[in-house]
């Protein structure tokens, strides 16, 4: 997946160590919003007439702790997921 082929779809440019801050609705699958930092960008899905970009992740803990874990965002929801220190 190109740069440019992000920027077409969310207007956002997905890079290593971009901090999201995605709620509930806009990411597959879990409860509750989640915070991320990028790892890498592995693809763009098409489902249920939707784009989600899937992506390998840190999630960041209550506890400032990390996880990684796999997880697709929601492509229209990328512009205002951004984290301000992102």
């Amino acid at each position: 997946m190109t740069e440019e082929s992000l920027r077409s779809h969310g207007g956002v440019v997905l890079r290593r160590g971009l901090r999201l801050h995605v709620p509930d609705a806009d990411y597959k699958y879990g409860r509750g919003d989640i915070d991320l930092v990028v790892r890498t960008v592995l693809g763009l899905v098409a489902a249920g007439g939707e784009h989600w970009v899937e992506l390998a992740a840190d999630e960041v803990l209550w506890d400032h702790s990390t996880r990684s874990r796999l997880v697709q965002v929601r492509v229209s929801a990328l512009r205002g997921v951004v984290a301000p220190d992102g």
